[in-house]
């Protein structure tokens, strides 16, 4: 396990987590953090600190930039799919929309598009 420069008491990181006073506060995939849960403002401060320092890209998996997240996750999966324009930006009103049925057909879309299998189970 690593320490920072800044906060050494405190956060610390290894290939796959970084900890926050001892505790597992974002998981380290493809070139991101993805922050778990919102603790308090430190916990955040140091969540902030680790990705600026380690050049990662912060996502959240919780809170508002939630919905964003998944949005930009799931159209990333599209990219390499041939999909109108149209239907590119229904996706996204379905994606930021109130409805959760809307959202729920949205990810069954994005299943299916980038699914290998023929027939997909959901």
């Amino acid at each position: 396990m690593q320490k920072f420069n800044r906060y050494k008491n405190n956060l610390k990181y290894d290939n796959n987590s970084v900890y926050s006073y001892n505790t597992i506060v974002g998981n380290i995939k493809d070139n991101r953090l993805i922050a778990l849960t919102y603790h308090s403002k430190t916990t955040n401060k140091h969540v902030m600190y680790a990705a600026a320092k380690l050049n990662l890209e912060l996502l959240r998996s919780y809170g508002k930039e939630k919905k964003e997240n998944a949005y930009f996750s799931s159209l990333e999966l599209l990219n390499n799919k041939k999909i109108s324009k149209k239907c590119y930006e229904s996706l996204q009103k379905m994606i930021f929309s109130d409805d959760k049925e809307n959202l729920e057909l949205a990810i069954v879309f994005i299943k299916i598009k980038t699914s290998k299998k023929k027939k997909i189970i959901l």
